[in-house]
């Protein structure tokens, strides 16, 4: 049986990385745990270690998302990566349950290769009519994967977000955090905010109260904001 560590892996183009980084957010938003490599692989794209990484991060994948724009049809990339998890579905092999064509720009569902097109395909390319697709994409998701891996089913490391300096110090690292959430937001979308990035916030004295404040704006309830005061170890 498959140990998987991601929900969904979203292939495309290099060149369509803001269309997958948006399709990323949709996904997240449902709690749906992602792989994108332009910003989950720290190695140099298209090297050997980048294709290792690649194969093995698709083993550990519940189903796999293709953007399919001009660019993806000639990448050989994209092609590498639907065409294995194709193969593995048709012989049986452990791996992905799946595959979900997105077609985002041109390419239309009839125009996919034949082997695609056995699969439900989703036309995002009229943005007027995105919120009706995009529903049907999640629907497609969520009847595949029927929820959300676990936490105890992740073998991902936990992102902690430690908080320090109290009194007037605490301005110094909300300079900083206001710069790093910037930065997340032109990566990866004006609405992502910095308590999405981590599993935990932690903060000491007052940066205790800044790590809530990051954490509990429609943010999830597990990050939380600690002090010493109240610890049986604190000063």
């Amino acid at each position: 049986m498959a140990e998987y560590e991601y929900d969904v892996f979203i292939s495309h183009a290099f060149e369509d990385t803001a269309d997958a980084r948006w399709i990323r957010q949709v996904l997240e938003r449902e709690r749906w745990n992602t792989f994108l490599a332009a910003d989950d692989l720290e190695v140099e794209r298209e090297s050997t270690e980048w294709s290792r990484r690649i194969d093995d991060t698709l083993n550990k994948s519940r189903l796999v998302v293709v953007l399919v724009s001009p660019l993806a049809v000639s990448s050989r990339w994209v092609d590498h990566e639907w065409r294995s998890v194709h193969k593995d579905l048709l012989s049986g092999h452990p791996g992905p349950k799946t595959i979900v064509p997105c077609c985002i720009r041109d390419v239309a569902p009839y125009e996919l290769d034949r082997a695609l097109r056995d699969y439900d395909a989703v036309d995002l390319r009229e943005k007027q009519r995105r919120a009706e697709t995009i529903k049907k994409f999640l629907d497609l998701i969520a009847g595949t994967l029927t929820r959300p891996l676990a936490p105890s089913e992740k073998s991902r490391l936990v992102r902690i977000l430690s908080i320090e300096r109290g009194g007037v110090r605490s301005l110094m690292p909300g300079r900083v955090l206001i710069s790093l959430e910037e930065k997340i937001q032109r990566l990866r979308g004006p609405n992502v905010r910095i308590a999405d990035c981590f599993d935990l916030l932690a903060g000491v004295s007052a940066s205790s109260i800044r790590a809530a404040l990051l954490a509990t704006r429609d943010g999830p309830t597990r990050h939380f904001g600690y002090s010493p005061r109240f610890s049986k170890t604190g000063n």
